[in-house]
């Protein structure tokens, strides 16, 4: 199929399905920068994991996968298991972060359990 939509002899016709998707591990964030939406008091709550794999079995086309938007990804205790899920799943994650909640130590850890 290509990225076009295909169109059957009743003029119905369906979209081809999206290889990417946008989800928010996070709405809050550990900075409150003036001017940011997040740090104006939007929402403040988390994904957590097992919400995370309902999404993704639901989207068995998903090849890429990009981890934020405007919370602080890492501000959620599960997503490292989430990139380790996506991962297992052959799906490519991206993510931004302020890097502030990275360190030498929390790397290291994550890296070991996801081993």
């Amino acid at each position: 199929m290509t990225n076009s939509a295909v169109i059957n002899e009743n003029m119905s016709f369906r979209l081809p399905q999206p290889i990417m998707l946008w989800m928010e591990p996070s709405a809050s964030c550990n900075l409150d920068c003036p001017g940011c939406p997040t740090a104006a008091g939007r929402g403040g709550g988390v994904m957590h994991l097992e919400d995370f794999i309902h999404v993704i079995d639901q989207t068995p086309w998903l090849r890429f996968l990009n981890l934020w938007h405007r919370g602080e990804p890492l501000v959620a205790p599960d997503f490292p298991d989430m990139v380790a899920e996506a991962s297992r799943r052959g799906i490519w994650t991206q993510t931004y972060t302020n890097g502030l909640l990275l360190s030498k130590n929390n790397l290291a850890e994550r890296r070991r359990k996801h081993r």
